[in-house]
């Protein structure tokens, strides 16, 4: 009985969440969000898994670092970004990994000749934003490590970046973002409150101020915050885990590329800040990890997948074979090292 009532909760509140995992990247996904959340609201209570516990139960931290990355990232890329000039390769990936890899692609994109140069663009700051936990919303919330910045290097080396690039900047965002980095490098966990505070400066310093923030992405987080902690509640999270680390303990390295792919899907067709909320909770669903392998594999799948810079610059059409290619490697490479 104990068994059914889990499969049963799971499945209505594990569903709705993965309905509003894949609506945020619609233009009215926000909409669809908040259905799933008023759907599931009363469906919990029904099926006997909503209690007092429920605020506690969602994603609370998690959210505001993530919310705090997507301002930082935002207003810094809107007040200029940091002042650099040099071959597009090293810019790029210099870029990426001091203002994310969001703040990269609106930064870079109109700066490039043409738009298949501008693709390769982004995805080199992809490459950089791998070096530093500040560099996407999945490396601040699942953490970063060396495998990953190799694999860094070879995502430059498929973006192949050419030209030269000059972004003017200035040295106040200059100063400030390179703080940023070297907080997130020194101390990763004061990493969220660091961006909070250098959003807020921004938006008070520079133009146009609060107005920059994507308010569509923050409200649909909100509502899969809420879908994150009711789905954790069912116990759906603590089993997709344990399936998890029961497929990396199974089967190695063939499971090791599964779970990179699948959160490189989920990454691809929702978002990757609300894929990343969706795994960072899944992973601390049951305590401690029992398979090492499992928090990079998914963090590289969740970072890979992320065509949100390149469809945000308009530059998907012209840069998706790179990026797929990316993806395949991205596989290959955690079968090898996870």
């Amino acid at each position: 009985m104990i068994v059914e009532e889990l499969v049963r909760n799971g499945v209505v509140l594990g569903g709705l969440l993965a309905v509003g995992l894949l609506a945020a990247r619609w233009r009215r996904g926000v909409w669809v969000a908040w259905a799933a959340l008023v759907l599931a609201v009363p469906a919990a209570v029904w099926l006997g898994v909503l209690g007092r516990t429920w605020l506690p139960a969602a994603p609370l931290e998690p959210l505001l670092g993530v919310v705090g990355w997507i301002a930082f990232t935002q207003l810094a890329a809107r007040a200029g970004g940091p002042r650099i000039a040099g071959p597009a390769w090293l810019v790029a990936w210099v870029v990426g990994a001091l203002v994310g890899d969001w703040g990269a692609a609106l930064l870079l994109a109109p700066l490039a000749p043409d738009k298949a140069t501008g693709a390769r663009w982004v995805l080199a700051a992809l490459a950089g934003a791998l070096l530093l936990p500040c560099g996407t919303s999945a490396l601040l919330l699942l953490g970063t490590t060396a495998e990953l910045r190799w694999f860094g290097v070879l995502l430059l080396a498929i973006a192949w970046p050419r030209g030269r690039v000059a972004n003017e900047g200035t040295a106040r965002v200059t100063a400030l973002v390179l703080i940023i980095a070297a907080v997130s490098w020194w101390r990763p966990d004061f990493a969220p409150p660091v961006l909070w505070g250098a959003a807020a400066f921004l938006a008070i310093t520079e133009r146009p101020g609060f107005g920059a923030l994507p308010g569509r992405r923050l409200v649909v987080l909100v509502a899969l915050a809420g879908l994150v902690g009711l789905a954790r509640l069912s116990g759906a999270l603590s089993e997709a885990r344990s399936g998890l680390e029961v497929a990396l303990d199974s089967f190695g390295a063939g499971a090791a590329a599964g779970v990179t792919a699948i959160a490189a899907v989920f990454s691809a067709l929702g978002t990757e800040e609300a894929a990343s909320l969706v795994a960072t909770w899944t992973l601390d669903s049951t305590g401690q990890l029992t398979e090492p392998g499992l928090a990079p594999a998914l963090a590289l799948g969740l970072a890979i997948g992320g065509i949100g810079p390149l469809v945000a610059a308009g530059l998907f059409r012209e840069g998706w074979r790179r990026w797929a290619l990316g993806v395949v490697v991205a596989c290959a490479y955690s079968a090898w090292m996870f």
